[in-house]
């Protein structure tokens, strides 16, 4: 796009992130990650872009740089916190994962299914774990979430 002088925008930004991501190439992520920023797309408001950047960066090994994406996000959504979140389980920072989710609450924000597995992960590591994956299960039962995804994953608190 960029050689044929046709500007990205912010639906050809994610989707070639997430290519750099699959591919696990931290360094074209940070050289799509300057692009964002040359064509406009790093405002707070382009909260796909930023999800986008969190993702690559929580998959691409640079947990730090996720979560300075992270910070500069004015709004975050599910997607924004589902992504820190997967990060930070991702580099085994268990307790790091569960006050991103009380932080998560605590901004009103609703925790999906994918959170909760992420969070059920995190107890499943913790000496603790047991009892506070009791208070997940707990959640999960009071919000309706059944999802087969949740279910599996509080069971690999009894391991």
């Amino acid at each position: 796009m960029v050689t044929a002088a046709v500007p990205p925008d912010n639906f050809a930004f994610p989707a070639v992130l997430k290519a750099a991501a699959g591919l696990n190439d931290l360094n074209l992520g940070k050289q799509i990650h300057a692009h964002v920023f040359k064509f406009g797309h790093a405002s707070s408001s382009a909260v796909a872009v930023s999800n986008s950047l969190v993702n690559m960066y929580g998959k691409c090994g640079d947990l730090d740089a996720a979560r300075h994406v992270f910070d500069g996000i004015s709004d975050p959504d599910h997607v924004s916190w589902n992504s820190m979140i997967a990060a930070t389980c991702r580099f085994e920072e268990w307790e790091l994962s569960l006050q991103l989710f009380r932080l998560m609450l605590s901004e009103n924000v609703d925790p999906t299914s994918f959170t909760l597995v992420s969070v059920a992960h995190a107890c499943s590591n913790l000496r603790d774990g047991v009892r506070l994956g009791k208070q997940v299960h707990a959640y999960a039962l009071r919000n309706g979430d059944w999802g087969t995804f949740t279910n599996n994953a509080l069971f690999t608190l009894t391991k």
